[in-house]
């Protein structure tokens, strides 16, 4: 889809565009961590916008095809 129209992003363009997903998934739980390590209790959307970003990640398509 994006090939037809001239705006597919290079492989290190791919490859940034899942570490920053993967990354961000990450920091929502240790945001979410960190809250929980203080005595406060925190909500389901935390695991379910990491599982989001991380899902996000893989419909990146990678360079290898993989």
């Amino acid at each position: 889809m994006l090939a037809k129209r001239h705006l597919n992003p290079s492989a290190p363009a791919k490859f940034a565009i899942g570490v920053m997903l993967m990354g961000s998934g990450f920091l929502v739980m240790a945001a979410a961590a960190a809250i929980v390590a203080s005595g406060t209790k925190v909500l389901p959307y935390w695991l379910i916008m990491t599982y989001l970003l991380h899902h996000f990640r893989r419909a990146v398509p990678e360079p290898g095809g993989a």
